[in-house]
């Protein structure tokens, strides 16, 4: 099933948002895997936007990062030339 260019977009979002807290954590992709019991290449995939995250990975990696699925959320930024 092909992608709408807004599902890319937050895709990609919230790819940057993941990236932006596990650094600011000092988190490696396999510490956040770890931490929210995924694997580390789906954590790489989510980042790159390849994939979408389903709530539970996203409940899982906002735990891991000690804020609510809402506040994870609520920083992800769609950028519109995506």
């Amino acid at each position: 099933m092909d992608l709408t260019a807004e599902e890319v977009a937050y895709a990609r979002g919230l790819g940057r948002t993941i990236v932006h807290l596990r650094k600011r954590r000092r988190l490696s992709q396999a510490d956040l895997a770890r931490a929210a019991g995924l694997a580390q290449p789906d954590i790489s995939h989510i980042e790159r936007g390849l994939i979408r995250a389903d709530s539970l990975a996203l409940r899982r990696m906002a735990a891991a990062f000690e804020v609510t699925l809402p506040d994870l959320m609520a920083q992800v930024e769609i950028r519109s030339e995506e």
